[in-house]
């Protein structure tokens, strides 16, 4: 009779065990949903990851001088109102292709996929075996260099659902690289139609600009042509009377 089971020779009460194997398995089965969790986060961190950086790199911002560059002729304080309005598109459209982003992954249930990876990792792990004392003893690291993971237990069911894991994981992959690459292209068609857009704007303002300024020239050389008429007029007038004869005065004499 164990120690556990017996009781002391003093007539204390039996030392009771720390954990029952069954208590053991449920703390075993919480550890594996926990590491389980923490792979699911992982790849929807790393999904998540790419992605960002696809958006940063499509959506690449422009400085100032690089904006105005593209429009030497026109005005600065009309570029820095573009500049401005570019900056507010831009950080509409990244808005926009996030919430995009996270309706694709909706619907083409990437989280269901990446849960259907951790559960496969879950399944190639090898199986603990089970110590006198009723715990686990994990496989050396020597052993899981010699052998393949689960191949002393594979059996052919086994190998049928490695398969069609396998075959899981691949259209998985799969979807995850369509869902960034139509992420990315549809990034970049809203802002070339921004851009477009912006574009067309500026032309009709440089348009409108420009007539303004024809109809203040010819507004300008109306007026001139006006003073130079009146200013024509009055030296005429100046001239007739310089040209008139003195009038002669009461006395005779004249000046």
């Amino acid at each position: 009779m164990s120690e556990v089971e017996q009781m002391e020779t003093d007539g204390t009460p039996r030392r009771q065990p720390d954990a029952e194997p069954n208590e053991r398995s449920v703390i075993a089965h919480d550890a594996g949903l926990q590491q389980t969790a923490e792979h699911l986060s992982l790849r929807a961190g790393l999904l998540n990851g790419a992605f960002e950086k696809i958006l940063q790199y499509g959506l690449q911002d422009t400085s100032r001088e690089e904006f105005g560059g593209y429009f030497p002729s026109m005005d600065s304080d009309l570029v820095d109102a573009l500049y401005g309005a570019y900056k507010q598109t831009l950080a509409l459209v990244r808005s926009h292709c996030q919430e995009e982003y996270r309706l694709i992954c909706s619907e083409q249930q990437v989280l269901d996929r990446l849960r259907t990876l951790d559960q496969i990792d879950q399944v190639q792990q090898p199986v603990p075996e089970a110590t006198p004392q009723g715990g686990f003893r994990a496989t050396p690291l020597g052993d899981l260099r010699a052998t393949p993971l689960g191949s002393a237990r594979r059996t052919p069911g086994s190998r049928k659902a490695l398969a069609a894991s396998s075959a899981k994981q691949a259209a998985s992959e799969a979807v995850v690289r369509d869902a960034e690459s139509t992420a990315r292209r549809y990034a970049l068609q809203q802002e070339a139609a921004n851009l477009q857009n912006m574009l067309e704007k500026a032309r009709r303002t440089e348009n409108r600009l420009a007539l303004t300024l024809a109809l203040r020239q010819e507004a300008v050389g109306k007026m001139v042509s006006t003073y130079q008429q009146a200013v024509a007029d009055v030296k005429q007038v100046y001239d007739i009377t310089r040209a008139w004869p003195t009038a002669p005065r009461l006395n005779g004499s004249s000046d």
